[in-house]
């Protein structure tokens, strides 16, 4: 009876994920210039404000900071590199200016494009005499990393422009991240009775495969892999517009749900496993619950803390080895993804989950990432301070995944 439901669900989902592969593309034809829109009018509220500040100290140097941030993400949007001038005689020689009042010539001229994030630096916005427009002065290095980044030929430049690609990226990403768990727990079943054992083998799967689905595919669209991930990244930069958007989060999730359908059904048919069967390992209990909230409540917090603190490129590596001990210190194995957990659903394996038990890992696994915020909130604050040049591949899409 349950069966009846849960295929049709998963088709639904299926055809969601192809729904907004539609609508992602219709999107860039029917209204292209709006993420470049959106990019040049945050530019300018932050430039006005960069100019308006009189607050001593920390405020004044973030306000730059977001001055900065925003025009040159404005810039990247437009897939045009900054324009710069030596300043005048007698300044600093390895400074420049840049000058920001030609996005809103640009705005009508360029293609949709994803942008990274900048790297955090301490710029004077000013207005320069003699000179049209209003100017930014920042090191010259960083004019000339800003320019290299919208070199045409650059593979990562091409790789991040279109939402085609990087939800493509999520639900490949996804599916192989479920073709890791699956895949290693036949394996493991078929090498070894010991239950130990079995645990260490898919622990080191999960370990290796993570982390490099992450480095691969973190230039592309993030890699979230997780909607538990994308949500928080969604609501933690939903005002400062350093997360997805509402329209990749639509878009993203029922990729991330199909992919992962996907993978159980290649894991299981590489195996020689009947396809689409129904899982029976009923995961119902209380301390199973109370090991999603703390597994996915453990893995925001490394994910939106690392960001905050400016060390962001340790995600990969960090979130890898962060999930390969939560499948030992938790009762669940760490699941810590709603879309990982439909997946499994379609797989009667050692790594698959009954359908009945799918509702209440999801309730907890939302509930631990919202714990998971607060936490990094609480801890870091709001938003991410001046470290190493820390890089957020795919515009304002963090890294993060599982």
């Amino acid at each position: 009876m349950l069966g009846t439901v849960l295929l049709p669900f998963s088709f639904a989902m299926t055809a969601g994920a192809a729904l907004a592969w539609l609508l992602a593309v219709a999107g860039r034809f029917v209204r292209p210039e709006r993420p470049q829109r959106l990019a040049v009018a945050m530019a300018l509220r932050r430039l006005a404000e960069a100019l308006a500040a009189s607050a001593p100290g920390d405020v004044q140097r973030q306000t730059r900071h977001g001055a900065t941030v925003a025009v040159l993400h404005a810039y990247q949007s437009l897939d045009s590199p900054p324009p710069a001038r030596t300043r005048s005689a007698g300044s600093d020689p390895d400074e420049v200016s840049l000058r920001l009042t030609d996005p809103l010539d640009r705005l009508r001229h360029h293609r949709q494009g994803a942008a990274p994030p900048v790297s955090s630096s301490t710029v004077q916005p000013t207005r320069n005499a003699g000179q049209d427009g209003i100017f930014l002065h920042c090191p010259r290095a960083r004019v000339h990393a800003q320019t290299a980044s919208h070199d045409p030929s650059s593979a990562v430049h091409r790789m991040t422009r279109s939402l085609v690609r990087r939800v493509a990226a999520e639900a490949v990403g996804t599916g192989l991240l479920v073709v890791v768990a699956v895949g290693s727990g036949i394996q493991a079943t078929r090498l070894s009775q010991d239950a130990g054992v079995r645990l260490l083998a898919c622990s080191l799967a999960a370990v290796f495969g993570l982390g490099v689905l992450i480095t691969l595919l973190g230039p592309v669209s993030g890699g979230h892999l997780n909607p538990a991930v994308t949500l928080s990244a969604w609501y933690a930069g939903r005002r400062r517009s350093t997360g997805p958007t509402l329209r990749e989060v639509a878009a993203y999730i029922p990729a991330q749900v199909a992919g992962a359908i996907g993978g159980a059904i290649l894991a299981d048919a590489m195996f020689a496993k009947p396809l689409v069967r129904l899982s029976t390992h009923e995961r119902s209990a209380g301390h199973l619950w109370l090991g999603e909230v703390v597994a996915t409540a453990g893995l925001i917090l490394l994910v939106l803390g690392l960001q905050r603190s400016g060390r962001a490129r340790l995600v990969p590596a960090a979130v890898a080895a962060y999930i390969g001990s939560a499948y030992w210190f938790t009762s669940s194995t760490a699941f810590a993804n709603p879309a990982l957990t439909i997946g499994r659903v379609v797989t009667d394996t050692a790594a698959g989950i009954a359908a009945a038990s799918v509702v209440p890992f999801v309730a907890a696994q939302l509930l631990g990432a919202g714990l998971g915020m607060g936490a990094a909130t609480a801890l870091f604050g709001r938003s991410r301070h001046a470290g190493d040049d820390a890089v957020a591949p795919a515009g304002r899409t963090e890294p993060a995944s599982l």
